[in-house]
C-alpha cells in the first residue's frame, strides 16, 4: 500500500460516526437477530434508503453495548482489483481483533501477502477469528460496486467458513451474486430491503421535527408520506425545503431561502425516485448561498474530501494571494471570509456547517477530517457541474490530482488525471507507480489505467509499452502483447539500451513459455539474461524460470530440474508470484517423472496459495490437479475441477489457458463416453489455442482429436489427420510426442485390420526411438505409454509371452503412482491383455491387486468372450488401487494408531483421517478398521 493511501485507509475502516437528527430506527434493529446461527444480514435496497446510516447505528449501539466488535470496510469501485479488496479486508479485521501470537505477520500485509492469495489469508484470519471469545461483525458497505468475479468468491469462501462469533453484513443497492439461496435455506440469512426502510409515518414526524424544530400535523406527515413514499433520502429533502421555508435565507452555510409550502409540492413528484430527488435537490440547491453552492459544485468531482483537498480543487492559496495584494476579482467572492481565516481552514469549516445543516455530507472518521457526499447528491452536483461549468471540470480534476500526487496519493492521483483527459501527465504517473501496482498484484488496476491511455502516447514511452504487454499478458489479452513490445523493442535498439531490451526478451521469453514453444522459450530467456543488468534480481530470476520451463517443454528434465531448483531459490527471494510458477513447474517436472502424487502435492500448493484470487497459476495448477484427477479415473472431479477452472478463466479472458484446459476436458468427456461433447471441447481448444497462436497446442488437440476418431473407429477421420503428419517420422523430437505416439497407434490400428502390412513393424520401430529417449531423459510417465504401446504391438504381431512381459514392466512403473487411463484409454485389446497378465501371475501381490483394480474399471460392454470370462472369474478385491497416502494411514491403522495419532504423524488434520479412512473401507469393500486390517494382509498390501 502506498505511503498517501493510509491517510485514506482510517476512512475505509472506520464506523461512520453519526450525524446529529439520527433517526434511532428501534423497529429495524429488532429485526436483526442475536441467533448465532445467521452468518449474513443483507440491507439491500436502491439509493437514499439510509442502508449505510443503518448499520452505522447498529454498528455504533454494538460497539457502546460492547455486544459485538466491529470490523467496517467502505468499498468503491477500485476494490475490484482482487488483491486491493483482499487487502482492505483484511486490514479491517485484524484492526478490528487482535490476532494471537503466530499469525501478527498477517497484519501488516506485505506485498507478497496481497499475491498470495485470499483463500490461504481469509483462512488464516478465519483460525484466528475462531479462537475469539467475543462476537464480531464484518460490515461491507456499497457492495454493489463490486463487479469481480473473483472478489465475490472471496466473499463467498468467506461466508462458507465463517465461525459462529462471526457474522458478515452487506449493504447494497441490488442483491450480490453470493448463496443467498443457501444461506436463506438454511435460515442463516436476515434481509431488510427497501419495504422494511422506508420510513413509517411515527418516524417522518420525527425525523422532520428533529430538523425542523416544529411538530407536523397528522395531514402533513401523511402528504409528506404520499409524495416520498417513505423514502428517506426525499424525506429529508423535502424537510430541508421546510426548513428553509420557515426560517427563511441568511448568510450562514447551510442555510435555506424560502422554500414551496407543503401543501404546494408539484404533482411530479410521482415520478421515479431519481426524478423526486432531482427536482427536490435542485430546489434545496438554490436555496443556498452563491459561495455555498460554488464549493459544492467545484468538489463534487472528488470520491471523498478533506479540508485540504478541497482546499487545493477550489484554488485556495491562489484566491488568498490575489486577496492579500488586492487583485482579487468577482472570481475570488466566495472566498471573501479568507482574510480572516488560514488557508487550510475554509474548506474544513464548510464542510463541518455541511455536516451540521444535513446537506448530504456524510464524515467518514471520527475526527472529521475526511467527508463524502451522499452517492445521489454527488450525482446531481456533477451532473449540475456539467452543465453550468463545462470547461472548468478538466482544471478541477489536474489540482486534484496535484495536491494527490504532492501527498503520495497516487492511483487517486491517476484517477484524476485521467478524468481531466490527460493521457500524456497519467501515463507518467502509472510509468513511476506501475512496479508498486504490480508488486501490490493489482493487475487490474494496471489493466484499467493502461486501457484509457491513446495508443500515440503510448508509443512515446516504451517503457510504458513494456508494462501494458504485462498488464495485456495478465488480463489474457494475447494478440496486444506482440505489437507492444515490437514498440518497445524499436525504440530501445534505436536508442542502443541493452540492458531494456533484456526486459523485452524476459516477456517474450515467458510468452513463449505459455505458448509451449520451448526452443523459443529457452532462446529468448538466454538472451533475457545476456542483456538485463546485474541489478535486476527480480527479472533475472524470472528469466532463469522460462530457461528452466524451456527445458521442460524440450524433455530435458536433468536439465530442466537443475535450472527449475536454481530458479525457485531466485524467485523466492527477489520475484514471489515467479516461485509460485517454479512450484507448479517443479509439479511438471515431478508428472513427467512418473511421481503423480508429488505433481498433485506441488499444484495443491499454488492453489491454496493463491485461494480465489484472479490470477493466472491458480487456472493453470487448477487444470493440471483436473488432469491428474483424470489419470487416476476420478472423472467426476476432474470434470468439476478443469470446468471450474475453464468458467474462471473464460470469465477473466486468460486465453493462455483455455487451449490446455479444454484438451484435458475434452480427454476426461471422451473417457465418460460423452463424445459430442468431447469434440465440442476440442473446438473451443482449437480456438483458444489459434488465439493464443500456438502451434504446439494446436497439433496435440488435433492429435488427441485423432485419437478420439479412432476410438470410435471413425476410419477417415483418423486417416485425414495421419495424411496431414506424414513427415512426422522424420521428426520424432519430444515437442512432437504426443502425435508420435497417436502415429504408433494409427499403425497398431492398421497391423490389426492387416497383419501382412508394415505397420505394425513402423509403429515398433517408432516406439523404439521414443523409448530410448524417454529412458535416457527419466520420463516415466512417457516411457510407461511407450511400453503400453509396444506391449500392445507385440500382441498385435502375435508374440503374446513377450506383450505380457512388456506390459509387466509398465505396471511395475505405474503401480507406485496408480496410473489408470495411460491402461483403460487403450480399450478392449488392453482389457484382454491385462487380463492374461493377471492370469499368468503378476510380480507380487500389490501388482496383481493394482492390475485387478484397472480391469474392474473397464467398461465390459464390447470386450471379447475371453478377457470378459477371465475378469468375471477374478476375486476382484477392490475397485480401484488404493493412493500412497491410503497406504500409509492404513499401515498406522495395522499398527493401532488413533485418528489423532495418524493426523500427528502425518501432519493432516482429523477430518482429512477419517475421510481417507472412509475411502479406505470403501474400497476394501469393508464396514470397520479391523476388516480393513485383515482384508489388506489378504490382497498382500500389508506384510503377514
Amino acid at each position: 500500500m502506498l505511503n498517501g493511501e493510509t491517510l485514506l485507509l482510517r476512512t475505509k475502516l472506520a464506523v461512520p460516526p453519526l450525524r446529529a437528527h439520527t433517526l434511532a430506527r428501534e423497529r429495524l434493529l429488532a429485526c436483526l437477530p442475536d441467533a448465532p446461527g445467521v452468518r449474513l444480514v443483507l440491507v439491500s435496497a436502491p439509493a437514499g434508503f439510509g442502508k449505510t446510516t443503518f448499520l452505522a447505528s447498529w454498528c455504533h449501539a454494538l460497539i457502546e453495548q460492547k455486544a459485538a466488535t466491529v470490523a467496517w470496510l467502505a468499498l468503491d469501485e477500485r476494490d475490484n482489483d482482487p488483491a486491493r479488496f483482499l487487502a482492505y479486508l483484511v486490514a479491517a479485521l485484524t484492526q478490528a481483533v487482535s490476532l494471537p501470537e503466530g499469525l501478527d505477520d498477517v497484519a501488516p500485509l506485505p506485498p507478497q501477502l496481497f499475491a498470495s492469495g485470499s483463500e490461504l489469508v481469509l483462512t488464516q484470519l478465519i483460525n484466528a477469528l475462531s479462537a475469539l471469545d467475543r462476537d464480531v461483525v464484518l460490515v461491507l458497505d456499497d457492495y454493489h460496486l463490486i463487479n469481480a468475479p473473483p472478489v465475490h468468491a472471496a466473499v463467498a469462501f468467506l461466508l462458507d467458513h465463517l465461525p459462529d462469533c462471526m457474522r458478515v453484513a452487506i449493504a447494497s443497492r441490488a442483491d450480490p451474486p453470493l448463496p443467498l439461496a443457501r444461506l436463506r435455506a438454511r435460515e442463516q440469512l436476515v434481509e431488510l430491503r427497501a419495504a422494511e426502510l422506508r420510513f413509517t409515518p411515527d418516524e417522518i414526524q420525527a425525523f422532520v421535527q428533529a430538523l425542523t424544530n416544529r411538530p407536523l400535523a397528522p395531514e402533513e406527515v401523511q402528504a409528506i408520506g404520499a409524495y416520498a413514499e417513505g423514502w428517506p433520502v426525499g424525506i429529508q429533502l423535502i424537510a430541508l425545503a421546510l426548513q428553509g421555508a420557515s426560517h427563511g435565507r441568511t448568510a450562514e452555510v447551510g442555510a435555506a431561502v424560502p422554500g414551496p409550502h407543503l401543501g404546494k409540492m408539484p404533482a411530479c413528484l410521482n415520478g421515479s425516485q431519481r426524478h423526486v430527488f432531482a427536482y427536490l435537490a435542485d430546489d434545496v440547491f438554490e436555496q443556498q448561498p452563491p459561495h455555498l453552492k460554488a464549493f459544492l459544485l467545484q468538489t463534487a468531482i472528488l470520491d471523498r474530501m478533506s479540508g485540504p483537498l478541497c482546499d487545493a480543487v477550489l484554488g485556495i492559496e491562489h484566491a488568498k494571494s490575489k486577496i492579500e495584494n488586492g487583485s482579487a476579482g468577482g472570481d475570488c467572492s466566495q472566498f471573501s471570509m479568507l482574510k480572516s481565516q488560514s488557508s487550510d481552514s475554509y474548506s474544513r469549516l464548510v464542510l463541518e456547517e455541511l455536516e451540521r445543516a444535513n446537506l448530504f455530507v456524510i464524515p467518514l472518521d471520527g475526527e472529521r477530517v475526511w467527508y463524502r457526499y451522499h452517492h445521489l447528491f454527488r450525482a446531481f452536483l456533477c451532473a449540475r457541474l456539467d452543465r453550468e461549468l463545462p470547461s472548468a471540470v478538466a482544471e478541477l480534476h489536474r489540482r486534484a490530482s496535484t495536491w494527490c500526487t504532492q501527498n503520495q496519493l497516487i492511483p487517486d492521483a491517476v484517477e484524476h488525471m485521467l478524468a481531466a483527459g490527460e493521457a500524456s501527465r497519467a501515463a507518467e504517473l502509472i510509468e513511476a507507480s506501475a512496479t508498486a501496482v504490480i508488486e501490490r498484484g493489482e493487475y487490474a488496476t494496471l489493466h484499467r489505467w493502461l486501457e484509457q491511455i491513446p495508443d500515440a502516447v503510448l508509443e512515446a514511452r516504451p517503457a510504458l509499452c513494456l508494462w501494458a504487454a504485462w498488464a495485456a499478458l495478465l488480463a489474457g489479452e494475447v494478440e496486444r502483447i506482440d505489437p507492444l513490445l515490437g514498440r518497445a523493442e524499436r525504440a530501445w535498439q534505436t536508442a542502443g539500451d541493452r540492458h531494456k531490451l533484456g526486459e523485452v526478451a524476459h516477456l517474450q521469453a515467458h510468452l513463449a513459455r505459455l505458448r509451449g514453444d520451448g526452443s523459443q522459450a529457452m532462446a529468448v530467456a538466454q538472451q533475457a539474461l545476456a542483456d538485463l543488468a546485474e541489478q535486476e534480481l527480480t527479472l533475472r530470476a524470472g528469466s532463469v524460470l522460462a530457461l528452466g520451463a524451456g527445458h521442460l517443454l524440450a524433455g530435458d528434465l536433468n536439465a530442466a530440474s537443475v535450472t527449475l531448483a536454481e530458479a525457485a531459490w531466485r524467485c523466492q527471494a527477489h520475484n514471489f508470484l515467479g516461485s509460485l510458477v517454479a512450484i507448479e513447474l517443479l509439479g511438471d517436472l515431478a508428472r513427467e517423472q512418473g511421481q503423480l502424487q508429488q505433481a498433485a502435492q506441488r499444484y495443491q500448493e499454488v492453489v491454496a496459495a493463491i485461494g480465489d484470487r484472479a490470477l493466472w497459476e491458480r487456472w493453470e495448477a487448477a487444470i493440471r490437479l483436473g488432469e491428474l484427477a483424470r489419470e487416476r479415473n476420478e472423472l467426476d472431479q476432474a470434470l468439476e475441477i478443469l470446468q471450474g477452472a475453464l468458467t474462471a478463466a473464460e470469465q477473466a479472458g486468460a486465453a493462455v489457458y483455455l487451449s490446455a484446459g479444454y484438451l484435458s476436458l475434452a480427454r476426461t468427456l471422451a473417457a465418460r463416453r460423452e463424445v459430442a461433447a468431447a469434440e465440442l471441447a476440442f473446438e473451443r481448444g482449437l480456438h483458444a489455442a489459434r488465439q493464443l497462436r500456438s502451434p504446439t497446442y494446436e497439433r496435440q488437440i488435433q492429435a488427441h482429436r485423432a485419437r478420439l476418431a479412432l476410438a470410435r473407429d471413425d476410419l477417415a477421420a483418423a486417416q485425414r489427420w495421419q495424411a496431414e503428419v506424414a513427415d512426422l517420422a522424420d521428426d520424432l523430437s519430444y515437442a512432437r510426442e504426443v502425435e508420435a505416439l497417436t502415429l504408433a497407434r494409427m499403425l497398431i490400428a492398421q497391423g490389426r485390420r492387416d497383419p501382412r502390412s508394415q505397420a505394425l513393424h513402423t509403429a515398433h520401430a517408432i516406439l523404439e526411438r521414443l523409448r530410448e529417449r524417454a529412458e535416457a531423459d527419466g520420463r516415466m510417465s512417457s516411457l510407461i505409454e511407450i511400453l503400453v504401446l509396444t506391449a500392445l504391438t507385440d500382441a498385435a504381431s502375435g508374440h503374446r509371452d513377450q506383450a505380457i512381459r512388456t506390459l509387466q514392466q509398465a505396471l511395475r512403473l505405474a503401480a507406485p503412482a496408480t496410473y489408470a487411463r495411460i491402461f483403460l484409454d487403450e480399450g478392449a485389446p488392453m482389457q484382454a491383455l491385462l487380463a492374461e497378465c493377471s492370469m499368468a501371475g503378476a510380480d507380487g501381490r500389490q501388482l496383481l491387486s493394482y492390475v485387478h483394480g484397472l480391469l474392474a474399471a473397464f467398461p465390459h460392454a464390447g470386450c471379447s468372450q475371453a478377457s470378459q470370462g477371465a475378469v468375471n472369474n477374478l476375486a476382484v478385491a477392490i475397485v480401484e488401487p488404493l493412493s500412497e497416502r491410503e497406504l500409509g494411514v492404513l499401515q498406522l491403522i495395522a499398527e493401532g494408531a488413533s485418528n489423532q495419532v495418524i493426523a500427528t504423524r502425518l501432519v493432516i488434520s482429523i477430518g482429512t483421517v477419517k475421510s481417507h479412512i472412509n475411502h479406505i473401507l470403501g474400497k476394501l469393500g469393508v464396514q470397520n478398521r479391523t476388516e480393513a486390517v485383515a482384508r489388506a494382509h489378504e490382497l498382500g498390501l500389508l506384510p503377514l
